[in-house]
């Protein structure tokens, strides 16, 4: 995703997208052979664990929803919530639910979603005007790589729990506050003199408005 994002961004986006093509066209190729192997690892069904546990996870994210819609369960009381709805999970792993933006609306309800979307927007949105508006390219890049980056953890984060990681949490917390502190920046004027509007001179400001007086020479 976060590749994709910075392809549709980029300057050279067709010829990636060509380079795309290619790249497609030789995984046709090679599909009888890696869906043989994809196969003989369980890729196809749900018998994996792992597969069978984010569904789970997807699962008890919709019934915790649909009983706590607008202010959800809150946080760090799933090892209380779980066994009413006959799931037990002991350790670390009581704590943790996938989904990404499922378990947010799970555990902080529409209003908790509401302000995640919002944030998230707030970011892309940013980070776009920057992109678009800056003359910095250092700007630019963090800017990219911000928004590209968010992409990346908000879509893992519906198979994992990335998104409420605390590791996580503290690269992309950063990340924004940088993101704004460049857009704060970027909004201000130019300090390069080359750049600045030249000022009039005294003393054309002084003889502004005024209509030129006529010299007349004092010798006959």
């Amino acid at each position: 995703v976060g590749v994709f994002y910075l392809i549709l961004t980029g300057k050279h986006k067709w010829k990636v997208f060509g380079g795309i093509v290619v790249a497609f066209a030789i995984l046709f190729l090679l599909a009888p052979y890696l869906v043989r192997h994809a196969e003989e690892y369980n890729r196809f069904t749900l018998s994996d664990a792992s597969a069978l546990h984010r569904v789970e996870s997807w699962l008890v994210c919709f019934r915790l929803i649909r009983d706590n819609f607008f202010f959800g369960i809150g946080f760090n009381t799933l090892p209380y919530v779980l066994p009413r709805y006959g799931y037990l999970a002991g350790g670390g792993s009581a704590f943790g639910l996938d989904g990404g933006l499922l378990a947010i609306f799970a555990l902080s309800g529409v209003l908790g979603l509401a302000g995640y979307c919002y944030l998230i927007g707030k970011v892309l949105l940013t980070s776009r005007w920057i992109y678009a508006n800056s003359d910095d390219r250092l700007y630019r890049v963090i800017a990219k790589g911000a928004s590209a980056s968010l992409l990346v953890i908000v879509t893992s984060s519906f198979f994992t729990s990335a998104l409420l990681y605390l590791f996580i949490m503290e690269f992309y917390w950063v990340a924004f506050a940088l993101l704004n502190v460049l857009y704060i920046l970027s909004k201000r004027p130019a300090t390069n003199p080359a750049r600045r509007r030249p000022y009039p001179s005294v003393q054309k400001t002084a003889n502004f408005g005024r209509r030129p007086v006529p010299v007349t020479s004092s010798i006959r």
